[in-house]
């Protein structure tokens, strides 16, 4: 018997470059399940030239900085 309500959840993380400030590139994810997606911003940034794109990360940890908020 098959179960109809089984939930398919997808996960991926990845940069806005459209975002860019001060040469470094906020940190996303993205999370779906079923039809609806939804984006979450890490509130970390990177340098784009140290990003992995095929593997969804940073090389190296020493050049993530934490986002600071100003409200």
């Amino acid at each position: 018997m098959r179960n109809d309500s089984t939930k398919h959840i997808l996960s991926f993380i990845y940069l806005r470059k459209s975002r860019e400030k001060q040469g470094n590139i906020p940190i996303y994810m993205r999370i779906s399940v079923q039809n609806t997606s939804a984006a979450i911003s890490l509130n970390f940034s990177t340098p784009f030239v140290i990003w992995d794109p095929k593997k969804g990360y940073v090389k190296t940890m020493e050049h993530i900085k934490k986002n600071e908020h100003s409200n």
